[in-house]
């Protein structure tokens, strides 16, 4: 009976070794790899198939430590009632429910970007592929993915989540010249400027329809 359980606890110390050494830890190093400006080595590296699926853990990985950031800056925007319709409503909850609520919304926050930020790489990747891209949409999402590691993390930190989101853009210009062989000019078009006017599109939309029901 005890040597089962000097196995058992053996075998559970391997898988946690291998957790470490197979798999947190190599995300942690590509996160300190990525974290700034994205090495030329790594889009060439990180470009191809196979690597769609790792790619996909990696930003559920930073994101799971962006939580504890999000879930304190929901938290005070509640308090001070930049979020929701106040803080009558929070300040009347308790300390638990105000913590799981600021957790709910962070995670609910979460998926949606989620789902945004695919959204956005498929319609630049579409931009692209005009433009002259040659690789698919995995490719497109490796990029994505990568060079926006540390806006994952920091975005929701006033001017620090602003410089990531910059860094961002560079990285992903840089990453698509060289995943999809096109020319500076045409990643900024596709990476860039096609964003922004899809954005001011979909404000006016949305100004314009909030300005005919107030009228």
């Amino acid at each position: 009976m005890t040597a089962l359980l000097v196995m058992r606890g053996c075998s559970k110390n391997r898988w946690l070794d291998w957790m470490w050494a197979g798999l947190i830890k190599k995300l942690f190093l590509q996160i300190r790899e990525n974290l700034l400006l994205v090495p030329e080595k790594n889009f060439r590296q990180q470009h191809g198939e196979g690597r769609y699926f790792w790619q996909l853990a990696y930003m559920i990985f930073c994101l799971v430590l962006s939580m504890p950031i999000n879930a304190y800056i929901t938290y005070v925007g509640y308090e001070q009632g930049f979020i929701g319709a106040g803080p009558n409503w929070f300040a009347a909850l308790g300390p638990q429910a105000k913590v799981f609520v600021a957790i709910v919304s962070t995670v609910i926050g979460l998926g949606v970007g989620i789902a945004l930020f695919w959204f956005i790489a498929f319609i630049v990747h579409l931009a692209i592929k005009r433009l002259g891209g040659t690789e698919g949409f995995e490719s497109t999402m490796l990029v994505f993915v990568t060079s926006n590691t540390g806006n994952f993390i920091f975005s929701r930190i006033p001017l620090v989540g602003m410089a990531f989101s910059l860094l961002a853009l560079y990285n992903c210009v840089q990453g698509m010249k060289q995943v999809h062989g096109i020319s500076t000019a045409r990643a900024v078009a596709a990476v860039v400027v096609l964003p922004i006017a899809l954005l001011g599109l979909f404000l006016v939309f949305f100004g314009g329809l909030v300005l005919s029901r107030a009228i």
